[in-house]
């Protein structure tokens, strides 16, 4: 299921949110393994319609998201890795964007992973933090998969299919 957007980018959170009550009706929130998205993806309103809905996400977030934890104070995600023992410490410290509503019941957690050029991913979820960093790998799979389905005879490291004879 899809939505044209009449613009250049990806959608704001409204939009996402109508295209996911479409595919709500239809199929529920049980048909929804986990709804895996990229740091483009990110919004506080956006998270708590889909922990209003119960839907399992593992959401990619910026180094410089703000969060607050249980105790109000809020920092960015990356302070919060600098210190002691970072990202083990950060998987035990339940907390929101800063720009979700306080009233949430559900805290969210956050698991992170350096990468092999130093960038740190950081994942958002409701669920798991060691569940979520294994489910988001999935999205890279079919995020390097894409290039090839949508040009077959594209050769390169992320092509399912190279052009005959090269």
């Amino acid at each position: 299921m899809w939505t044209v957007l009449d613009k250049a980018g990806s959608s704001n959170q409204c939009e996402r949110i109508a295209l996911m009550r479409r595919y709500l009706a239809l199929f529920g929130p049980h048909s929804i393994a986990w709804l895996l998205a990229d740091r483009e993806f990110v919004g506080g309103r956006w998270m708590e319609f889909l922990l209003e809905n119960n839907i399992m996400f593992a959401i990619r977030v910026k180094e410089s998201s703000l969060v607050r934890l249980d105790d109000g104070r809020c920092f960015q995600l990356k302070s919060l890795l600098r210190k002691g023992k970072g990202i083990k410490r950060l998987r035990e410290r339940p907390a929101r964007l800063a720009t979700m509503a306080d009233s949430l019941g559900t805290p969210l957690s956050f698991a992170a992973k350096r990468l092999g050029d130093g960038q740190l991913l950081i994942v958002a979820t409701n669920g798991r933090a060691d569940k979520a960093l294994k489910a988001y790998r999935k999205r890279w799979q079919i995020e390097c998969v894409r290039p090839a389905r949508s040009n077959p005879w594209r050769s390169g490291p992320h092509s399912a299919t190279a052009r005959p004879g090269a």
